[in-house]
């Protein structure tokens, strides 16, 4: 490997590594000493690449919620012939997917972390809220609506709404294959109960 490939791995290697940490032993247990251990680096190598345990659990909150919101996006465009309702539904999946699929960190990061646990609120809510809101404004009319509420406002209700239910889910230690259905009753809350008329 040349340098710049060299350096590319050892960054990876930490990153890794102390994600790994975190959700095995907890981050508030986790020691840059001991991540520097696990490797068989030194820690100038740790803060050459990182300032802090903090900065791990920020870039993996981007990277997390970058690579979640490209797939809710990818779902839209695959699905934008279907109607809104069972887009919603596909978005919904999705959204349970990832929280199973990444409990564990999200455990850490909503639990032990306070900085990673408001850079998540706020990544997640921004986000989340703009697609949603994007999606309304393409396939819903005002007709549609049983609350007279614009598309933005809308948009924001469901990010928060789902956030805070995955907090939830988390912090009461629900079992993994729960989630999937806490994550489908809401959307039946939303589609069926608020934002549509039912027949």
């Amino acid at each position: 490997m040349n340098r710049k490939q060299q350096k590319e791995y050892t960054k990876r290697q930490i990153f890794d590594t102390s994600i790994s940490l975190f959700i095995e032993n907890g981050y508030e247990n986790v020691s840059i000493d001991g991540i520097v251990k696990k490797i068989g680096l030194t820690k100038g190598a740790f803060y050459h690449h990182f300032l802090s345990k903090d900065a791990i659990m920020l870039e993996y909150c981007n990277k997390a919620l970058d690579s979640f919101t490209d797939n809710l996006l990818q779902t839209i465009q695959f699905y934008k012939e279907k109607n809104i309702t069972d887009i919603f539904e596909y978005l919904f999946e999705n959204i349970s997917r990832f929280l199973i699929e990444n409990y564990g960190m999200i455990n850490v990061i909503i639990t032990q972390s306070k900085k990673a646990n408001i850079a998540l609120e706020e990544l997640f809510l921004n986000e989340t809220a703009r697609i949603f809101s994007n999606l309304l404004t393409m396939g819903l009319t005002k007709k549609e609506f049983d609350l007279s509420l614009s598309h933005e406002s809308l948009g924001k209700y469901i990010s928060t709404l789902l956030f805070f239910k995955i907090k939830e889910i988390v912090l009461e230690k629900k079992k993994q294959e729960d989630t999937s259905k806490e994550i489908r009753d809401i959307y039946k809350l939303l589609v069926h109960g608020i934002f549509f008329k039912t027949t």
